[in-house]
């Protein structure tokens, strides 16, 4: 089995990269979700 196909591990995971921005400084949290959202957007087109 590969981990990272398991959804437990998977709400884990995601869990603790939440938990962990959580820490940063609100105007970083805001640009990594710009950035986030463009390289999203740039896959969609």
């Amino acid at each position: 089995m590969v981990w990272g196909y398991d959804e437990e591990v998977g709400q884990i995971l995601a869990e603790f990269g939440r938990a962990f921005i959580g820490w940063f400084d609100p105007l970083l949290q805001a640009d990594l979700a710009y950035k986030n959202a463009e390289r999203l957007i740039a896959l969609t087109e």
